[in-house]
């Protein structure tokens, strides 16, 4: 199954080429997204912020909502691995085996259920089929703060419950003014209060580059690309969160050999896979098996391991996350 309404978010690169220096260690780029975002303080000095939180944190609940609308739509499930001791162990290509791993499946709209009240307001199918910046021009409201204003005239006044309509005479010093103001919210309560004006509330600090991997990760599993493809199609941004590691340090040797590896899969498929006996070719599952018995596809495919164990561990963390905002919470991690 192949997700149509949701896209890996794209990173743009500047003057960037992945190649190794003399020292052979990756090239580092900073690694922004196709929609620039401001920075709070800039947003907060300008007073152009009406909202709690950045416009970026509202558009990753948007595309994890999005994404979980769509799982629903097709019918997707949530795929929760675990390990399970065997009653006896097994001996595995040299290996001592002592456990087997297992999968929990839970079907998006039966085991996780999108709560349809919590998102009232929010057009779901909007969300579904509208980009981001679209859809925010008509909601923005539903995460607004208002603005304290002056208003000039008893005509602008609305009839709002939740608004306080104050009398202040000019020719009174600044300081009268302010005492006075104080007493009056005071009395009615207001002093320490917290804002209960939206009830879209963002969760702490979401880690914005985070996010976005790993929401990119459980779009291109989803997609069936493989792990090494995803890992080299979202190193950038794997990269600038923490480029060390078992993982950066296969991926060396891996870029290294990449070359080789490409002409001996070139050689196996043409010629001189077609010279090897008849009777034997059955031996090989398919051509890549070949490639696995060389010392370079050795070292590719514990380096796919350790990708497709980082990668699901991501997929674990992005679905609780995905359960959170089933539930109208963002950013909250809820297990399955």
């Amino acid at each position: 199954m192949v997700l149509e309404l949701n896209k890996p978010i794209k990173t743009r690169n500047f003057d960037y080429t992945d190649k190794y220096d003399q020292s052979l260690k990756p090239d580092l780029v900073r690694v922004r997204d196709s929609k620039s975002w401001k920075k709070g303080k800039e947003i907060k000095r300008k007073g152009d912020r009406t909202t709690d939180k950045q416009d970026k944190d509202y558009y990753l609940w948007f595309y994890y909502l999005k994404l979980l609308l769509e799982m629903e739509k097709n019918g997707l499930d949530f795929i929760r691995y675990r390990s399970v001791k065997l009653d006896k162990k097994i001996l595995d290509h040299g290996r001592i085996i002592s456990q087997k791993r297992v999968e929990d499946r839970y079907r998006v709209g039966k085991d996780i259920q999108i709560d349809r009240d919590m998102y009232s307001g929010w057009e779901l199918e909007k969300v579904l089929t509208q980009p981001f910046y679209k859809w925010w021009r008509t909601h923005k409201f539903l995460f607004e703060e208002p603005k304290t204003v002056i208003i000039e005239s008893p005509k602008e006044w609305k009839e709002n419950p939740n608004f306080l309509y104050v009398r202040i005479d000019k020719r009174k010093k600044y300081s009268d003014l302010k005492k006075d103001f104080g007493i009056h919210l005071e009395n009615l309560g207001l002093k320490g209060k917290k804002s209960t004006s939206t009830g879209f509330k963002i969760g702490g600090n979401p880690p914005y580059d985070s996010l976005v991997l790993k929401y990119n990760v459980m779009v291109r599993q989803i997609n069936g690309e493989s792990p090494l493809d995803i890992f080299l199609a979202e190193k950038n941004r794997w990269r600038i969160l923490g480029g060390k590691g078992v993982i950066w340090e296969g991926y060396r040797e891996w870029f290294r050999n990449k070359d080789k590896l490409k002409e001996m899969r070139q050689k196996i498929g043409g010629k001189e896979y077609q010279r090897i006996p008849k009777g034997r070719k059955d031996i090989y599952k398919d051509l890549q098996e070949l490639i696995l018995k060389t010392p370079e596809g050795k070292q590719e495919g514990m380096f796919s391991s350790h990708i497709k164990e980082r990668i699901t561990k991501m997929v674990n963390e992005t679905q609780e996350v995905l359960k959170g905002v089933s539930q109208g919470r963002f950013y909250k991690k809820i297990k399955l």
